[in-house]
């Protein structure tokens, strides 16, 4: 899409067009606003648009001493998810040291979806380590759709997370990476044998 096209309108969009128009290069301009309503709503202009070559403008928001509000640090994790260019994936491993669990949840699904197979330790680590359950489910879903089987140790080790969602979300992705079918308890999952 060029720059001056307009993008597709979705629901609750009449609000944005009023901040921002409806072109692309109108959002673009409001990612340096200073008002932090009117980059949130550039940031889901920017996705709406759907061009992947907006990721580089996008994985600066994920910065947070240029993007100081975190649920726009969040909405641009989201936005990189659907742009879906592997151009993202540095700035979302950054955004895995987030302060805000809700970014970095949001990064770990975009890492996901972007099938960041290179970033699978840093994925692990997260799901082993971040102190929001939200961000470890995340991460059990991250490489869920990785589908390598490289991940089942550490799945297998998330089976004994604290948290329930957790665990529900690494026996899913054990599961599913797998093609198993055993009860949620890591004595299960030590030797997990590959997909036949």
């Amino acid at each position: 899409r060029s720059a001056s096209t307009t993008c597709p309108k979705a629901p609750g969009e009449k609000t944005a067009q009023l901040f921002l128009g409806s072109r692309p290069d109108e959002a673009r301009a409001e990612l340096d606003s200073t008002e932090g309503q009117r980059r949130r709503w550039a940031i889901i202009r920017l996705a709406r648009c759907g061009n992947p070559a907006d990721a580089p403008r996008l994985a600066g928001a994920l910065d947070p001493a240029r993007e100081p509000v975190p649920l726009n640090r969040a909405t641009a994790a989201g936005a990189l998810r659907i742009l879906g260019n592997p151009v993202a994936v540095p700035a979302l491993i950054q955004a895995l040291r987030d302060p805000d669990p809700t970014v970095r949840a949001e990064a770990l699904r975009a890492l996901g979806t972007l099938q960041a197979r290179s970033e699978r330790p840093a994925i692990e680590r997260a799901l082993r380590a971040d102190p929001a359950p939200s961000a470890r489910v995340e991460a059990a879903y991250a490489l869920r759709r990785l589908a390598d089987l490289e991940a089942l140790p550490a799945l297998a080790l998330a089976l004994e997370d604290p948290d329930e969602s957790v665990v529900f979300a690494a026996h899913d992705a054990l599961q599913q990476i797998s093609g198993a079918q055993r009860p949620p308890h890591r004595r299960h999952w030590e030797a997990p044998s590959p997909r036949p």
